[in-house]
């Protein structure tokens, strides 16, 4: 069952009107979009939106790789699509606050796509918008370091792709490395994971930045299995996936020059590449930095550019399952 962050992400009708964190999506759920992602990735139409329809991107967070597949996305469906990603140009430079320039995107928009940094924030945008004539979709294109949910979706795709989540396969084993604690990508990707009973979870993080109490508590309370460790070689030889993150040094905290040095330990190389059990899949959201050296970027086990290559089709997919139904 789908765990809402707020009754306000749903239309009167039940239907999902805001994603905003990775738990409202579960098996039963995802499966379906990633199926009509594949489709889409092998030319299948997409099912186009009104006329006239209009999609913002407010994006108050750099971005490259969520940016473009999702202004592709909603580029395919029809959306008209504008941004919003140089704060210097919107009128919070004159001293807007960020609730009215957030209804102001929401009465110009029937799709607002969001990055920002305040995961609260977007939560009160979310219940603030629900009582507007016409409430727009809501999407979380990433909120501080708490939520990545689409990113998420993409990644279980490529873990869907390559057989990690079938469950006839017998139990599976995916290691997290790196910078735990701080990575949204990391939260969201547990969250969704929890739905499938079959997987084990290895976490080798960087010294002092294991994944988050909440998500240990989530495992615990559920009765899975986990361990922390600081063996990278030894986690990665019975590994089915394997999740690298970079520092995300963005949020502060902890020594970053220490712990630069503690994730260059940890870097993929061709010759940690060959420890992996040759069906292994390795993901990273990227960017990189120096976790992942370049020279494994062709082996077949590496993942990280098919996320790239079939994200839009996944937010496309995701977006086209947002639309309320048409009237007959």
């Amino acid at each position: 069952m789908s765990m809402d962050p707020c009754p306000e992400v749903r239309r009167p009708d039940g239907t999902l009107r805001a994603f905003v964190e990775a738990r409202q999506l579960v098996p039963d759920i995802i499966l379906p979009i990633l199926s009509r992602a594949e489709d889409l990735a092998h030319g299948a139409p997409p099912v186009p939106v009104s006329l006239a329809s209009s999609a913002t991107l407010f994006f108050q967070q750099p971005s490259t790789r969520t940016y473009l597949s999702f202004a592709h996305a909603a580029g395919s469906l029809g959306y008209h699509t504008a941004d919003l990603r140089d704060m210097r140009t919107t009128s919070f430079e004159k001293g807007e606050s960020l609730e009215d320039g957030l209804r102001t995107i929401a009465e110009l928009s029937e799709l607002v796509i969001l990055r920002q940094p305040n995961h609260e924030a977007l939560l009160d945008f979310i219940r603030t918008s629900a009582a507007l004539p016409r409430p727009p979709i809501v999407v979380n294109a990433g909120s501080g370091p708490s939520e990545h949910p689409t990113q998420s979706l993409i990644d279980v795709a490529t873990l869907h792709r390559r057989g990690i989540l079938d469950p006839s396969g017998g139990p599976k084993k995916i290691v997290f490395v790196g910078d735990l604690q701080r990575s949204r990508t990391v939260n969201s990707l547990l969250d969704v994971l929890l739905g499938w009973r079959h997987l084990t979870f290895v976490f080798v993080p960087i010294a002092g930045l294991g994944p988050s109490t909440c998500r240990i508590q989530a495992l615990q309370a559920m009765g899975r299995t986990f361990e922390v460790c600081d063996d990278l070689d030894e986690a990665l030889t019975n590994a089915d996936a394997v999740y690298l993150q970079r520092l995300q040094d963005e949020y502060g905290g902890g020594d970053t020059q220490k712990h630069e040095q503690e994730l260059e330990s940890l870097r993929l190389t061709p010759a940690r590449m060959d420890l992996l059990p040759p069906h292994a899949v390795v993901l990273h959201p990227l960017p990189r930095r120096r976790e992942i050296d370049p020279a494994t970027d062709h082996d077949p086990r590496a993942g990280w550019w098919e996320t790239v290559r079939y994200g839009r089709f996944v937010r496309t997919a995701l977006l086209e399952a947002l639309q309320p139904e048409s009237p007959s």
